[in-house]
């Protein structure tokens, strides 16, 4: 259900880049009642805590592309094309490229990023993303009122020979890097009704260390949770801090 026209998909396709898809396991046609709910709905769950929301969210009508059955944007900025589809099913579809390994000036996977000798993407970074993706997840749950539980599959693609960088800042540590032998990642989870529970922390966090084992890489738990946490605790979005996760 994700057939973006050729020429818009291919401005992500092309790329070393990410699809998730957020599905209710039960099938229910139209969960979301109209157009006009599926955009508000959008806007309610976007997370907003670090200098850009996932997923984006148009302000205005004229940024929407509407068809009978769901609403959809994309966004381009600095190094990064992003497009996503939300159904009145409640199905949820994004793609995007891999914001450290593309160049918008040359249109080409970056080299030797952070000078580490090759193309890396960033132990953090992916630490957030997967934190929002999560969270997004649980969100679009809740309001939807889901009690079945969500379907969440996440894919990164072309990353065959990426290393996986870290950084020494504000305390953290390094820790070796590896780098992924195959093409591409797929992650799959069922997550619980978000009535039940709302640990898309937990949820992120263990992705992340499935994540890492394709890079041939163990999980930190405690520095995990202590990136992950630094998210949490941004005031550069529209959500407010919430409570510290904890390493299990």
């Amino acid at each position: 259900m994700d057939e973006f026209d050729a020429k818009t998909a291919a401005r992500v396709e092309d790329y070393p880049h990410v699809r998730v898809e957020i599905r209710p396991l039960a099938c229910v046609a139209k969960r979301i009642p109209t157009l006009h709910e599926a955009k508000r709905t959008a806007r309610a769950c976007c997370v907003s805590r670090r200098g850009r929301d996932f997923p984006w969210v148009p302000t205005s009508d004229a940024e929407w592309s509407t068809e009978t059955q769901f609403v959809q944007a994309e966004r381009q900025f600095d190094e990064h094309f992003e497009i996503w589809r939300l159904y009145l099913s409640g199905q949820f579809v994004f793609k995007s490229v891999i914001r450290e390994l593309v160049m918008p000036e040359r249109g080409m996977p970056r080299s030797g990023n952070w000078n580490l000798g090759g193309p890396r993407i960033s132990y953090g970074n992916w630490i957030w993303n997967l934190t929002e993706i999560a969270e997004f997840a649980y969100r679009l749950g809740s309001r939807l009122q889901i009690e079945d539980g969500i379907a969440l599959d996440i894919d990164l693609v072309g990353i065959r020979d990426v290393g996986l960088g870290t950084w020494r800042s504000e305390g953290f540590e390094i820790v070796g890097g590896g780098v992924c032998l195959t093409d591409d990642v797929a992650m799959s989870r069922e997550l619980p009704s978000p009535q039940v529970t709302t640990s898309y922390d937990e949820q992120a966090r263990d992705l992340f260390g499935e994540l890492l084992s394709h890079f041939d890489m163990k999980p930190n738990e405690a520095l995990i949770a202590k990136v992950q946490n630094s998210l949490l605790s941004m005031r550069m979005g529209r959500d407010a801090p919430r409570i510290e996760a904890k390493a299990s």
